[in-house]
């Protein structure tokens, strides 16, 4: 898409966590080239504000605190978000859009999200991953594919490294108190062979005892042979980079479309279990196969390269009408 007239107002990218820049950072560079104001702000306060702050440097931006996009955009102003918290209130979506702000509400992880994350009202377009977007029953839904998945680096093969996602925020923590799903992950691993590597979430709190790894995720990914897990964006990074994924429940877990792998990993309950499924897999790597299931949660388009899709929506949406506030509800 190429823009004819002078481009007008910013686009403010708020984010939360530097999965949140990574997925943002190729957009944003592009809406930039093509000589939009472009401007990255996250909370202070959140847990995932040292990572959000240290891969937009890594990215080239600067950032400014969330703070000031609630004070200061303005009629022409933009603002794309992947999480809606901190952005609620008299001062926040609604108190801009009533400015004459627009908007844009990018997938932060396809569609196992919390409707919460939404806003209840205003009519605001929602970039998602894949065709599993539309079951999030939202009005206007664009897909635009995975920026970051198609940045990652290609997996290195036969490191005999088991990642571990510890994959349970403060939310989720009554779900594994003990810490025995951790354990149960670790315990298949070795069983299998494997060297067991176990990555926490920012907000998590692993239990004591456990081998932990340094560094993000993101990072750790391409060096696994296998990814343990719940429920998490890192299944599809794995399926996307040659890393094989293998689901480990826990009691009172909520699989949603993970619930349905198409064959692209087994889902465990125990480590017994999940140690037979490692070890078979390392005998035959062609029990599984992801395709089906990425085809499913994540558009990809070997013309367009995702980060390109994004920028075009989020382009259409800035040159477009602003939203208009819902009215208050009558009470009777």
């Amino acid at each position: 898409m190429t823009v004819t007239a002078g481009p007008r107002g910013t686009i403010y990218a708020v984010v939360r966590t530097g999965h949140h820049v990574r997925l943002l950072a190729d957009a944003m560079g592009a809406l930039q080239a093509r000589g939009h104001r472009v401007q990255f702000a996250h909370f202070k306060n959140n847990p995932g504000a040292e990572g959000a702050v240290a891969q937009l440097r890594k990215e080239g931006f600067k950032p400014v605190l969330a703070l000031r996009v609630l004070e200061d955009a303005a009629p022409g102003d933009t603002v794309v978000y992947a999480v809606k918290g901190g952005l609620t209130g008299p001062r926040g979506i609604d108190g801009m859009a009533a400015r004459g702000v627009r908007f844009a509400h990018v997938c932060e992880g396809c569609r196992f999200v919390r409707r919460a994350k939404y806003h209840p009202t205003l009519p605001i377009p929602f970039l998602g991953w894949g065709p599993s977007a539309a079951k999030t029953g939202l009005a206007d839904v664009r897909i635009v594919g995975a920026p970051f998945m198609e940045r990652m680096d290609p997996a290195q093969p036969g490191t005999g490294i088991a990642l571990i996602n510890y994959k349970f925020t403060y939310r989720e923590a009554r779900l594994d108190p003990e810490g025995d799903w951790a354990r149960a992950a670790v315990l298949a691993a070795e069983q299998a062979g494997l060297r067991p590597l176990v990555s926490a979430h920012p907000s998590a709190t692993p239990p004591a005892g456990l081998p932990m790894a340094e560094g993000p995720s993101s990072e750790l990914l391409p060096k696994a042979e296998v990814l343990i897990s719940r429920a998490s964006t890192l299944i599809y990074e794995a399926l996307m980079i040659g890393v094989q994924p293998f689901y480990l429940t826990v009691r009172g877990d909520n699989l949603k479309e993970f619930a349905r792998p198409r064959n692209a990993y087994p889902i465990c309950d125990n480590a017994e279990t999940l140690g037979t499924e490692i070890a078979a897999w390392r005998q035959d790597k062609t029990r599984f196969d992801g395709g089906a299931f990425l085809n499913r949660h994540v558009s990809r388009d070997p013309n367009r390269p995702a980060g390109l899709r994004m920028a075009d929506e989020i382009e259409a949406i800035h040159l477009g009408p602003p939203l208009v506030a819902a009215a208050p509800a009558i009470v009777p």
